[in-house]
């Protein structure tokens, strides 16, 4: 059996295998920071391919810091309710 395919623990969390997608800038937040039903779909993708750890992209944590367009943004309460939705798709499709 390949070990790459076996699941996995990282603390108390099982991992369905040891495929991990490290973070990369995907561009596909809206013009101030929101995760957008393409970001959902471009992160949904990779899970059905079979990741089983999910690194979500760059992120900036202060508005000052942004340095790129559509750079998904994290330094409002306002950008919550996007990356829940994020987190929860992920996880719903199996990944973590």
């Amino acid at each position: 059996m390949n070990v790459l395919l076996t699941p996995a623990r990282i603390g108390s969390v099982e991992i369905k295998n040891r495929i991990v997608m490290p973070p990369m800038t995907t561009r596909l937040s809206d013009d101030e920071g929101h995760v957008t039903d393409a970001s959902i779909a471009y992160y949904m993708a990779r899970v059905r391919g079979g990741v089983g750890l999910v690194t979500v992209e760059m992120a900036s944590p202060e508005r000052a810091g942004r340095h790129r367009r559509r750079e998904l943004g994290i330094y409002d309460d306002r950008f919550l309710p996007g990356l829940t939705r994020l987190a929860a798709e992920i996880h719903r499709g199996g990944g973590k």
